[in-house]
């Protein structure tokens, strides 16, 4: 039996000193800054979405949203796992995963990673776009509804857990004892190990390789093109565009209705984007925020190539050291830590985020400005009465 089943990884893998600073001294409170800059996120695109009228900017907002809801979610439950077994020391200070908490720490392993591709999934959409409603705002702006993105987000759910859901049930655990050496002697421990599923009938190496080629292709692959040709096209045009508009307001309206179709055509596209402020530093905000998304898979993409070449070869140990090593660590702490980036961004780049938020965060004292200020324009409105 055990000939056949080849083993997948071994949970009672040694982890390091750095493995159980960072996952338990660090991550938990990452989680926690993620969660409170997240609601704020959340909320207040919440806000936004209930009092705009405009349909891109109610569609923004829903993705704005559903991009700070993945986030927390593929940061939050994992870190109650880490400060449970690391943080608190249930780990018995032995670093091997105890047999009873076996099952749990493979579910969560593999089940926290589905809302980060979504979340992936979520910017590249975003990115996309805003590409399209400036570049092609007509056509864009009947092709992007409500209705149509509440479709989309709920695909991208399903097939991100679809993605992912597998691999927790190609596993099948077994107990291990475990002899452990510490300084004083040698006691034992119950562990585990896990191999391929019998269900796999020899195929495990196949099985996993297909599934972590499908999330290279799928979450990283695919997305990270349609980034980078979104983000680099719309700064172009933005770049040709802002000087079709320069060479505009320097010529005369006889001149303007003289010049070229296309540059015409430029000029009117692209004054939907131009001529509103708080929609440049929108379209700047989704820039950054795909570009460091792009950055940070970049590692997250080596990291999987050589993963699944370590799976072709069976070469076990090198697997699990990578995945649970010095650079699993950083990647996945680097990932993590990129979490808040966007309310960073909304607080640096959005004026009508920064607003809603110092309401929020002090209504008393905004209330009291209002007041005054109201109490201000009715003073000079009635001066200005008797002058007259």
């Amino acid at each position: 039996m055990e000939n056949d089943q080849q083993e997948l990884k071994k949970l009672k893998t040694v982890y390091t000193k750095e493995t159980v600073i960072i996952n338990g001294y660090i991550i938990p409170p990452v989680a926690v800054i993620v969660l409170v800059t997240n609601m704020f996120v959340i909320l207040i695109y919440f806000k936004q979405f209930r009092q705009t009228t405009n349909n891109i900017r109610k569609i923004s907002s829903i993705l704005y949203i559903s991009i700070a809801t993945a986030n927390t979610l593929a940061i939050l439950p994992i870190s109650v796992w880490y400060f449970y077994l690391f943080t608190l020391g249930n780990m018995a200070n032995t670093y091997f995963v105890p047999y009873h908490l076996c099952w749990e720490w493979n579910f969560f392993t593999y089940v926290d990673v589905f809302p980060h591709m979504a979340s992936i999934w979520f910017v590249t959409i975003l990115s996309v776009q805003r590409y399209m409603i400036i570049k092609h705002p007509f056509v864009s702006s009947d092709k992007w509804t409500l209705k149509r993105m509440y479709i989309l987000l709920i695909v991208v759910w399903l097939v991100a857990f679809s993605m992912q859901l597998p691999l927790v049930f190609e596993t099948y655990l077994t107990p291990k004892y475990i002899s452990v050496n510490t300084t004083t002697n040698v006691s034992t421990i119950l562990g585990c190990s896990a191999y391929y599923a019998d269900w796999l009938d020899g195929n495990g190496e196949t099985s996993e390789m297909i599934s972590y080629l499908l999330k290279l292709i799928g979450v990283i692959f695919i997305p990270s093109f349609l980034i980078i040709y979104s983000d680099v096209s719309l700064v172009l045009f933005l770049k040709e565009s802002s000087n079709v508009r320069k060479i505009l307001v320097k010529t005369s309206s006889t001149e303007k209705e003289q010049a070229s179709g296309s540059v015409r055509s430029n000029y009117v596209t692209f004054q939907y984007d131009l001529t509103d402020g708080e929609s440049r530093r929108q379209t700047l905000l989704v820039v950054i925020l795909s570009s460091i998304v792009f950055v940070v898979e970049i590692p997250y993409a080596v990291l999987l190539i050589v993963y699944i070449h370590f799976i072709s070869i069976q070469d076990y140990e090198l697997k699990n050291w990578l995945w649970v090593g010095p650079a699993g660590n950083l990647i996945n702490l680097t990932m993590h830590v990129s979490y808040p980036i966007l309310f960073i961004l909304s607080c640096l780049l959005s004026r009508q985020f920064r607003k809603l938020l110092l309401n929020m965060l002090c209504p008393v004292k905004n209330k009291f400005l209002k007041k005054n200020r109201k109490t201000l324009d009715e003073n000079n409105t009635y001066q200005g009465v008797e002058s007259v």
